[in-house]
């Protein structure tokens, strides 16, 4: 039976591109721990692996190190791992690298792990050549210098260019390449900067004043591919700028989309040609984004840019390309991106496939309810509710004041025994829990258990980390507790690792339920659950735990890591406790009563003594109500209670600004053919796609009448309306088949409109070097085999010289009565000696018998009258250019003379 549980796969090589002879990681499910062995009935690593390029060749990698006699080191756990082996051979290309398993058989390759080529194949390793020097180091305008280009890893097919110029290919071995330059031509751009090969420009300066090689603390390298190398940012904590520059290189002529991410400020940009004077800003984020869609897909502002445009890019084409970054250390650096649109690749085949997205957002400006508190004397002054009070200085700052306010809003809580011995305890009062809880949404718009935050909808309890919350033993802390409200469902899902009764490390996926029921309540509820018990002890996955053995927890889970099928509903958590021991948390008070019954969401005071300006936002679409007012007369659910101790005591309040009123009206929806009228900002999801089916042209039909087309309403607050456009399956970029216009909207300063997320295609972050240019101040010589850049590691700099191009400004033609007529070509650079010069009329050897640097007189067989090319090589610079601008090449004239008349005279008849 086959099985994927039984089958190894392939999640990552590392590195992902270098030249034949690399030593590479392969990280993955390796099954086996260990290499071939002669116990028949164990599982080990069947070596070595191997590599299959497109064409169909086929390298072996070698897990054996032969310098240290042995293997390499194999580093396995739960059956997860990396190896690591040599590639051998000499093939460049883009491979496949699998591996065997004894008893199992060969590895696959993960969806996620495949890589792009330029050539739009899927590849996991490629292989590319080496470029060690040039020779010689510049040459004539003209062309014709023999280039002699030193590396490694050449075969044919091979291309080798210069500044852009091809160049003959003559001869190639491994580590030669001997090439002839062809004339530059007219148009051809010398100017820095310059694209070289595979890889960009990195460059790092210890502040932002000046980005220049004189900047503090400049230095450079270049790297393989569109993202910074970590170790350049690590370190002590300071602030500092680098910058990625070179050429994206147009694999075809394709539309692109390029993409930015980093952990800091950062900008991108783009010249539609090879002048960085003609760069404009492509992109931009205002602060550190951890994905690339962070902040796009969800929680979009227009301040964050981290896409751009669509361009349209011509095959072989390059494109100057720079990327800005503003961090501290240390940092994880930044990453540029690229989606292709037009590809073969789909959903089915690579995991990184945008699929179609478009939004249709509504809004109108949510303002908040502002009052002015003003306070005069010395002493203090009370803030007071549901009877309780504090106590505030007259001088107190605009944070004091905020902080009093929130401290009465929170629910305060107590929790028992006190003997217990608490490992964790999260309430959800900060948002910087993420590698604790990496899912769900921490709200202040519904009643909290505790304080006055809870989470929304995780689908994970914990997650354990080096950083935050390690790995911990269940036997010394063995019960999990929280409160809870909404529905949810009664199964956990916890991963654990132990040894088992063989010594072997083993992980295991638990399923077990909870102590509770499914509920549906309004209330909270706080519950403990022994997950030694309920989960372990029950379970028939352990029966190879030994007896007061530990068990480490990896993640607590309340939805399938694996399936990811289950749909929970709504619900709230709060004070996440893990304990050896079942605890209470329990309200020290009455939860306080809030204005009109509404929760208060947020609360900001600013402003210094004596005049504070305070503002809130309040959950629910009514008109909110004043949250502070006098102490004296007591109007209940009015909010904050004001009182004075204070000497020549006077408070005042002023409200200055109501809460602006909620979205509301009706707005127009255009097709290409079709307008639909009065679409409500309350539409749900389904009522728009039924509306958009129910209103084709022959236009959208194909769009809107496919099974996979869904809408989503993915917000629907009192001041916005946004439904998301999804074709799942369907690949290709689709045109923009949808706009809005407002029709009858209300609120303060309503707006509707549309927005493209995803145009469809492939994505490849960061972009790989083979799509890549380095950037120079003078010409190179670039070298393609198999289609493959090469990378270059020492000089690979030619420059087409004005100086060292030999010029012809003139030529002379005579003969005399023999068979042989003498030619003069003057200029310049023409050199000394006779056997670097070579002199050809009209396709012949023309030999020299005078030269000197500006003269050189040569002998062919008399001519007839005609016009007839020269060409002058000086070795080794190349061919001659003719001095004036117009016409092309350098030509000899043979015009016709006369030498005498016969006889002289004659009769005048002739």
């Amino acid at each position: 039976q086959f099985s994927a549980e039984q089958t190894p796969v392939v999640y990552q090589i590392n590195p992902s591109s270098g030249t034949p002879g690399n030593l590479i990681k392969i990280n993955g499910k390796t099954i086996a721990g260990r290499y071939e062995t002669l116990d028949f009935d164990v599982d080990y690593i069947d070596g070595p692996a191997v590599l299959t390029s497109g064409d169909g060749w086929i390298s072996l990698c070698s897990f054996a190190d032969r310098r240290a006699g042995s293997t390499y080191p194999l580093q396995v756990k739960d059956g997860l791992g990396t190896l690591q082996c040599r590639v051998e051979g000499n093939h460049i290309g883009s491979h496949n690298v699998s591996f065997s398993v004894f008893n199992k058989g060969k590895s696959a390759v993960h969806k996620g792990a495949w890589l792009i080529s330029a050539k739009q194949e899927l590849f996991l390793y490629q292989t590319h050549p080496e470029i060690f020097s040039v020779f010689p180091a510049g040459g004539s305008l003209a062309g014709g210098t023999d280039l002699t280009v030193t590396g490694d890893f050449f075969e044919e097919p091979v291309q080798v260019t210069a500044a852009g110029v091809p160049c003959k290919v003559k001869h190639v071995s491994p580590r030669e390449i001997r090439c002839t330059t062809e004339p530059v031509g007219e148009g051809r751009r010398l100017g820095a900067p310059q694209p070289g090969n595979r890889g960009l420009l990195f460059e790092v300066w210890d502040d932002a004043s000046d980005l220049t090689e004189a900047g503090p603390g400049y230095r450079w390298q270049f790297v393989p591919n569109a993202s910074s190398p970590v170790r350049f940012l690590s370190g002590a904590k300071k602030s500092f700028s680098s910058r990625l520059r070179g050429f994206f290189v147009a694999p075809q002529t394709n539309n692109y989309t390029f993409w930015i991410q980093a952990d800091g400020q950062a900008s991108l940009y783009l010249s539609l040609s090879q002048d960085p004077n003609q760069k404009v800003r492509i992109a931009s984020l205002p602060a550190g984004n951890s994905e690339w869609s962070e902040n796009w897909v969800k929680n979009w502002s227009e301040l964050w840019q981290p896409k751009s445009q669509k361009f349209e890019l011509t095959a072989g084409s390059r494109y100057y390309l720079e990327a800005l970054h503003h961090a501290k250390t240390p940092s994880k650096g930044m990453r540029v991106g690229v989606q292709i649109h037009n590809t073969w690749l789909d959903p089915r085949v690579v995991n990184n496939y945008y699929t179609e997205r478009h939004e249709i957002w509504a809004r109108a400006l949510h303002l908040p309810e502002m009052q002015m508190l003003t306070v005069s004397g010395t002493g203090y002054f009370s803030i007071s509710w549901n009877n309780t009070l504090r106590m505030i200085p007259t001088n107190a700052t605009a944070h004091q004041v905020q902080a009093a306010i929130e401290e009465l809003l929170s629910v305060g809580c107590e929790t028992e025994p006190t003997s217990a011995k608490i490992l964790f305890h999260c309430g959800f009062e900060k948002e910087d829990l993420k590698n604790i809880i990496t899912t769900g949404q921490i709200v202040s718009g519904t009643e909290p258990f505790c304080g006055r935050f809870s989470i929304h909808r995780p689908s994970q309890l914990v997650k354990t980390s080096s950083s935050t919350l390690p790995r911990y033993d269940l036997t010394k802390y063995t019960h999990v507790c929280f409160a809870h409200k909404g529905h949810m469902s009664n199964i956990l899902h916890l991963s654990v690792s132990y040894t088992n009764v063989s010594s072997c490390p083993v992980r295991r996926n638990l399923t077990c339920q909870w102590d509770f029921n499914e509920t549906d309540s309004k209330s909270w509820t706080f519950t403990c659950t022994n997950l030694w018990k309920r989960c372990v002890n029950l379970s028939v996955l352990l029966q190879d735990l030994p007896v007061n053995s530990p068990v480490s927890v990896h993640q607590i889970d309340l939805q399938s890591p694996v399936l990811q099928k289950e749909t929970p509903g709504s619900f709230y958590l709060d004070e996440l406790i893990i304990s050896d021991r079942a605890v209470i948390v329990f309200q020290r008070d009455p939860k306080p009563p809030q204005p009109g019954g509404r929760i208060i969401e947020a609360v900001s005071v600013v402003g210094s003594p004596p005049s504070y300006n305070v503002s809130w936002t309040v959950s629910g679409c009514g008109a909110s109500l004043p949250l502070l007012s006098p102490s004296s007369p007591s109007v209940p659910g009015a909010g904050c209670q004001l009182g004075s101790a204070a000497e020549n005591k006077s408070l005042s309040i002023q409200r200055l600004q109501k809460s602006s009123p909620p979205l509301g009206g009706t707005f127009h929806i255009h097709l290409a053919n079709t307008v639909i009228p009065g679409v409500s900002v309350h539409t749900s999801a389904h009522q728009l796609r039924r509306l958009l089916q129910d209103n084709v042209d022959n236009f959208t039909a194909p769009f809107f009448n496919t099974s996979d087309f869904t809408v989503t309403r993915d917000s629907s607050s009192c001041y916005e309306s946004v439904w998301t456009l999804t074709w799942n399956k369907t690949a290709g970029d689709l045109p923009n088949v949808i706009s809005v216009s407002a029709e009858n909207l209300t609120g303060l300063k309503p707006a509707v409109a549309t927005r493209v997320v995803y145009d469809g295609g492939v994505f490849i972050g960061p972009i790989f070097g083979d799509m890549l240019a380095t950037l120079h101040n003078q010409t190179q010589v670039v070298v393609m085999v198999n289609d493959v850049l090469a990378n270059c590691s020492g000089s690979c700099s030619f420059q087409f010289s004005q100086e060292l191009t030999p010029i012809v400004r003139d030529v002379e033609y005579s003969s005399g009565g023999g068979p042989q007529a003498t030619v003069v070509l003057r200029g310049a650079g023409l050199g000394e000696e006779p056997a670097a010069l070579r002199v050809e009329v009209n396709n012949r050897s023309c030999p020299v018998t005078a030269l000197d640097q500006t003269r050189a007189v040569c002998q062919v067989p008399r001519l007839p009258v005609g016009t007839y090319p020269v060409t002058l090589m000086v070795t080794p610079h190349g061919f001659a250019l003719r001095a004036t601008t117009t016409g092309q090449g350098i030509f000899l004239t043979v015009q016709p003379a006369l030498g005498a008349v016969e006889p002289p005279s004659t009769s005048e008849i002739g």
